[in-house]
């Protein structure tokens, strides 16, 4: 085996892989908060704006009825 062999196998079996799992790690975990914001974003947005423009007006309505049954508004 000579010096070039060697070097090849010290940096592919050790160095290498003393590298991958750090950044596999790095990468699951990156990977994993992208997932987590996805779905979150998901939750944000699952309702169509026309959606809730209606649960406004309807919310609206009912506190204006509220206001004028209690005599503040005209």
């Amino acid at each position: 085996m000579d010096a070039t062999e060697v070097a090849y196998i010290v940096v592919r079996d050790k160095w290498m892989a003393s590298i991958e799992d750090p950044a596999s790690k790095q990468v699951k975990r990156l990977t994993d908060g992208l997932v987590d914001r996805l779905r979150e974003l998901e939750d944000r947005y699952a309702k169509a704006l026309p959606d809730l423009t209606r649960q406004v007006e309807e919310h609206g309505k009912k506190v204006e009825d509220h206001l004028r049954r209690m005599g503040l508004s005209g």
